[in-house]
């Protein structure tokens, strides 16, 4: 037994194929591929593409978000703030036992202090005008001014007396040493 193909014009068939298809709503044409007389279609709705894209892409951002956050946010240690945010005011505070604790301004470095009492050992505070780090017992605080660092009331920390000065002139405030800090910010945490 002999097995007959017949072969015949596509022409007309795809045309009128192509109009059907160029008339449903979220189709995309595809491909179109000619065989011995079949005319085959492939099509994929466009809600297909947009869940596959969809997750691919999140799938995406999963991955490499993940190793942009692979590190854990560094807090501070007294009030939990996103250090982060506050370079400009970071404060360390190391103990007796060589701990260092970073905290996010003057007055939660103050409270930490307080807080360890004789196993406070020494502090570092951040210059607001070069951002440089300094000895912290050293340096001059403008207390109440109206700018606002990292929280109120504030202290604002300067390597300088002089800095500090110029700065309170144009802020308001109080200038005080380190151990004047301490002492107003131990009587209002009473």
């Amino acid at each position: 037994m002999t097995q007959k193909i017949e072969i015949r014009s596509m022409k007309s068939e795809t045309s009128t194929n192509r109009k059907k298809l160029d008339g449903l709503k979220g189709k995309v044409w595809i491909f179109e591929h000619l065989n011995f007389g079949f005319v085959s279609y492939f099509d994929i709705r466009i809600s297909d593409l947009k869940t596959t894209y969809g997750l691919t892409l999140i799938i995406l951002i999963l991955i490499f978000g993940s190793l942009s956050w692979s590190g854990e946010v560094k807090r501070c240690i007294v009030c939990g703030m996103d250090l982060s945010k506050y370079p400009h005011t970071k404060y360390v505070v190391t103990t007796t036992e060589g701990k260092e604790f970073q905290t996010c301004g003057v007055q939660c470095g103050l409270t930490l202090h307080l807080r360890l009492k004789e196993k406070f050992k020494s502090a570092t505070a951040t210059d607001l005008l070069s951002n440089r780090p300094f000895d912290a017992q050293k340096g001059f605080y403008v207390y109440k001014s109206t700018v606002i660092t990292d929280m109120a009331p504030g202290f604002i920390s300067f390597a300088t007396r002089a800095n500090a000065e110029k700065f309170q002139k144009g802020f308001g405030g109080k200038v005080v040493t380190y151990q004047e800090a301490l002492e107003i910010w131990k009587e209002q945490m009473k």
